[in-house]
């Protein structure tokens, strides 16, 4: 709606820096979720970003940043912190620089070499870009087979993607060509590692 691109648009120009990508992200996906699943049948909807290279200039991987979702997830309990690379849909569509649908796990699983997550039926990933730069992809896992196949929802997706474009740094994007993801491990496998991080 016209409205909720102005309230965006207002935020972006208002919002201190400090608080302003999380703040806007958490808007921006609240409303992505109110309008692509009205009858709560269970979707996660994450912002997915490219980690920062170190030294030569190559992503070699993806970071899942902020995310939020309807039953049967529950980012509340149960916040992640997951990264991603050429195994998965993300790692695909920030790779290729083009949208990716899948219409239900069985055929994803044979013609797309992605990992799947509890309870994830059908997902859809489309690019986080300026021009032929990529900062990411926007990330739409629905709880239901084929919920994706509408080209209504497709273009949707599309446009909470182009409005998360906006509010990344240009620091945030990168060439296409520097995107060179290498095979992540499992999540199981990172978990272990990711939840003694800090200690």
């Amino acid at each position: 709606p016209s409205i909720f691109y102005a309230r965006v648009l207002t935020a972006h120009c208002n919002l201190p820096r400090v608080i302003h990508f999380s703040s806007l992200c958490d808007v921006i996906l609240q409303q992505a979720l109110k309008q692509l699943d009205p009858h709560r049948v269970g979707m996660e909807v994450t912002v997915v970003q490219c980690m920062r290279p170190v030294q030569d200039g190559v992503i070699r991987s993806l970071r899942e940043n902020i995310g939020q979702s309807t039953p049967p997830w529950n980012r509340e309990t149960d916040p992640k912190i997951m990264f991603l690379g050429s195994e998965s849909l993300a790692g695909f569509v920030v790779t290729s620089g083009r949208q990716l649908a899948i219409e239900n796990r069985q055929k994803g699983m044979s013609r797309f070499p992605v990992q799947w997550v509890d309870w994830e039926e059908s997902a859809m990933g489309y690019p986080i870009m300026r021009s032929d730069l990529i900062a990411g992809c926007f990330l739409v896992s629905s709880a239901q087979p084929e919920y994706f196949v509408s080209l209504d929802r497709q273009k949707r997706i599309q446009y909470y993607a182009e409005l998360l474009s906006v509010i990344f740094e240009p620091e945030n994007f990168y060439p296409l060509q520097k995107v060179a993801l290498g095979h992540m491990p499992t999540y199981d496998v990172q978990y272990k590692y990711i939840a003694t991080f800090r200690q």
